[in-house]
């Protein structure tokens, strides 16, 4: 048995990783660590240079961007052998429910304010990828979701 992993090159030793829990969720936290981190600073968009003018469009791609990305994260770790609805809904309550949250802790931020437009913006950038991920889902024709399909196509 020891030789046949060796044969296997390690390969599935990392696809095991990635696969359990740790590996499924730890991208989601680290993602939520860094929305975190930028809805603390006053000015989160300092680091570009950007114009006036330009931040607001900036400001906007950014909400939808984050959350697009927290969105395909939580569903990669929502969906492993699910079929149906389930993870793509969950996936995308706990999204909007975060950047909820994140507006009220960007409330105590100075220079920062809350916004419902920026929570609609966050729920434009989970709504759409998670359109995308069923789509693909589905033109794919695998009978799990194929962000996590570990196993291959069924047999």
């Amino acid at each position: 048995m020891a030789s046949g992993t060796r044969a296997r090159g390690g390969g599935g030793r990392l696809k095991g990783v990635l696969s359990s829990p740790v590996g499924r969720w730890l991208p989601v936290l680290l993602w939520m660590a860094g929305i975190f981190y930028f809805s603390s600073r006053p000015d989160p968009l300092g680091f570009v240079g950007a114009r006036p003018g330009d931040r607001d469009a900036l400001g906007h791609a950014a909400h939808v961007l984050e959350y697009a990305g927290l969105a395909g994260w939580l569903y990669r770790a929502l969906a492993p052998g699910e079929v149906g609805a389930r993870p793509y809904l969950l996936a995308g309550l706990l999204a909007v429910a975060y950047a909820l949250s994140d507006e009220l802790h960007q409330m105590g931020v100075p220079g920062r304010e809350a916004s419902l437009g920026d929570v609609a913006l966050d729920a434009f950038g989970a709504t759409a990828v998670l359109g995308l991920l069923y789509l693909r889902r589905r033109r794919s024709g695998l009978s799990v979701p194929f962000v996590h399909d570990t196993q291959g196509p069924p047999c």
